[in-house]
């Protein structure tokens, strides 16, 4: 009997149930993938930087969940990297304004595959706010 309590305690997660949390995950941070779809006129560097730092943990965890496609998961990981490089050595205090047109295509990339790791995963809306 404690054999079996120990082994079921190892098992590995129900593919739907890790899914499901990720696809909650994923849709609590439609919000900020808007609005780094097209930061508000004013917006600084910093508050650009923060939104980018709180997709991490859950990118990383759609990327070792292993039920995203890899290509999918690399176009997520580059669309972020790429909107990263755009506000990287910029002081967090400076005006995002003037690097709007260098993030138009990274943002844009990062929007679609973003959608597209919710269809994946089967989540109900895999359409990000904007």
């Amino acid at each position: 009997m404690v054999v079996s309590l120990v082994l079921a305690s190892c098992s590995a997660p129900d593919p739907s149930a890790l899914a499901g949390g990720l696809c909650t995950d994923l849709a609590n941070l439609r919000e900020t993938i808007g609005f780094l779809a097209a930061p508000p006129p004013g917006t600084s560097v910093g508050e650009v930087r923060g939104a980018l730092d709180k997709l991490d943990p859950t990118f990383g965890s759609v990327s070792s969940s292993g039920l995203v496609p890899t290509s999918d998961v690399d176009a997520l990981v580059a669309a972020h990297e790429d909107y990263r490089h755009v506000v990287r050595g910029v002081g967090d205090d400076d005006r995002f304004d003037s690097l709007t047109a260098q993030a138009e295509s990274p943002a844009a990339a990062l929007g679609s595959t973003f959608s597209a790791v919710m269809r994946d995963l089967g989540c109900a809306a895999a359409t990000p706010t904007g």
